[in-house]
């Protein structure tokens, strides 16, 4: 989410609202279940009748909300690993038939070095203008939100350069370097870039715009909860919403048409009607890929069953549907800019409750288990002192 001035974005809302009454309106949100923080009230529009028409404001949820939301539907300890973790969690998604990148490298402080496998600064410069195939996209194995990842078209091995897809030139040595002081203990990896389907390359040209699917488990399985697409524009590679510039489109859940897109956040929150860069039309159009990649969403989270709740991002490539990431503490704000209502809908808050309760059955089978345990370990012991 963007950063805000708070102070002179209250003065500008005072004036464009000509009242302070929003002030009260957000201490009662930021006491409720969704503790909305005041850039999140900001960001969201809630002060605007108009963006929120017909929405239930207690419904909206903030970061700090959210927490607590994760630690209930996703409860089993270290299980956040298998998504977090992107080599683990292509490994089970893979099991199951689904289509993640493919690893072209690894640079991990303790690896043990091979093809496609570095440890050390000099030896990633290497591989960078010698071996990886381009285009390719580089990220934190750990990473999040497009945080600290690299998109690069060619390398120039003579000069040590390499060019990325905005076209700058990077030293290939410079960007080694930086990778392993961030990313070494945690590793960096390298994948192929992806080829965007002709529908969003008509949109947006060589950038791949990702569907953010929320998927929720209760005892009868998966099921798709809501969806936004996220589409760049401008000088952006990523389609991260916080990128200022890019766009965020709200769905029909029922055929996967979009039904509005904005630009931008809080007071700078625009509505577009026409992609900037290309002036294609969006209203209307159906998502591409729509029910391949929400397909795909369902078979991964019956692949991790242990996750009540999980976000993944989808692209629709040239090849089919391709996931991209999965997370298991996926953000709430942008999906509710989208859709203009709130996370804790009825619907939501019955999943919640079936969570708890999982929960509960979930820690006395631990408990029984450990007790049971407890009395074999004993049995053992007391026959051997005989």
């Amino acid at each position: 989410m963007p950063a805000f001035d708070l102070a002179s974005a209250s003065r500008e809302l005072i004036v464009k609202t000509g009242s302070s009454r929003f002030f009260v309106d957000w201490v009662k949100l930021n006491a409720g279940q969704g503790r909305v923080q005041f850039d999140e009230y900001l960001a969201m529009r809630l002060w605007d009748p108009a963006f929120c028409s017909g929405a239930i404001l207690k419904e909206f949820v903030g970061n700090k909300g959210m927490e607590k939301v994760w630690a209930t539907v996703n409860f089993i300890p270290g299980s956040g690993a298998l998504a977090s973790n992107k080599i683990a969690a292509a490994a089970i998604l893979g099991a199951y038939g689904l289509t993640m990148p493919t690893l072209s490298g690894l640079h991990a402080t303790g690896v043990i070095p091979g093809p496609g496998r570095t440890a050390t600064p000099e030896a990633l410069k290497s591989f960078l203008l010698h071996e990886l195939s381009y285009p390719a996209f580089g990220k934190p194995l750990l990473g999040f939100q497009s945080l600290g990842s690299v998109s690069l078209d060619s390398c120039e091995p003579s000069g040590g350069l390499l060019t990325s897809q905005d076209g700058k030139k990077i030293e290939a040595g410079v960007l080694a370097q930086e990778i392993h002081a961030r990313y070494a203990r945690d590793g960096y990896i390298f994948q192929p870039r992806l080829a965007p389907h002709e529908t969003s390359r008509a949109i947006c040209g060589d950038r791949v715009a990702t569907l953010r699917v929320l998927t929720i488990t209760g005892p009868e399985g998966p099921s798709i909860f809501r969806a936004c697409w996220k589409i760049p524009a401008g000088p952006n590679w990523a389609d991260n919403f916080w990128r200022p510039g890019n766009l965020l489109a709200s769905i029909d859940m029922a055929n996967g048409t979009v039904t509005r897109v904005v630009s931008g956040s809080g007071l700078a929150m625009t509505e577009v009607e026409k992609h900037p860069d290309t002036n294609t039309p969006l209203i209307g159009m159906k998502v591409p890929l729509w029910e391949e990649r929400c397909a795909a969403a369902l078979v991964g989270a019956a692949a991790m069953s242990d996750f009540g709740l999980l976000g993944w991002d989808i692209a629709a490539t040239s090849t089919g549907s391709v996931i991209v990431e999965v997370n298991d503490t996926p953000d709430a704000i942008m999906i509710q800019i989208a859709d203009r209502r709130g996370l804790m809908e009825p619907a939501f808050i019955k999943f919640l409750e079936g969570r708890r309760l999982a929960k509960k059955a979930w820690e006395a089978g631990v408990r029984a288990a450990a007790k049971k345990e407890h009395a074999l370990s004993g049995r053992i012991f007391a026959s051997q002192a005989k």
